[in-house]
């Protein structure tokens, strides 16, 4: 049960991040469904994940007072905490926001999908995967114009 939740809420948080929305609405949307089924929120300015780029964790931090908004070329780890009395779920998905969306780039909650359907998709999420990692490491900028830590 708690995995599915976590599961179910980086869908919902996921749906919600398009190019020029807030980031901080993310936590909103996340707490509003823990509590809602009954599980504890994350409270501010702790952070339901983070930005990626060079370092493994970077900003922006997707907690409710991140003042930035999703821009295309982010590059987002979603990772919502669920706990409850007996157990925590904290599973991590990538997200990459492009002009039309948020687009996956990793599978952990839709692992059974996998193991159900074949692997075609699985190939096609890492080829994207490769695909956007070869173009940061090719750019001396994050893809929302925050200089590397080595620049």
């Amino acid at each position: 049960k708690d995995h599915e939740t976590a599961c179910d809420v980086i869908q919902l948080c996921f749906e919600s991040m398009q190019p020029g929305t807030s980031i901080a609405e993310l936590s909103r949307v996340a707490n509003r469904e823990l509590i809602k089924r009954g599980y504890q929120a994350v409270d501010s300015p702790k952070r339901i994940g983070h930005g990626i780029g060079m370092a493994r964790a970077e900003p922006p931090s997707l907690n409710e007072v991140e003042t930035e908004l999703h821009r295309p070329g982010m590059i987002l780890a979603l990772e919502p905490k669920v706990r409850s009395e007996k157990s925590a779920v904290h599973l991590e998905e990538d997200v990459l926001i492009t002009e039309k969306g948020p687009e996956f780039l990793t599978s952990g909650c839709r692992e059974d999908e996998w193991n159900r359907y074949g692997t075609p998709r699985a190939r096609r999420s890492l080829a994207r995967l490769k695909q956007v990692s070869s173009v940061r490491s090719m750019s001396s900028k994050a893809p929302w114009g925050v200089p590397l830590a080595s620049q």
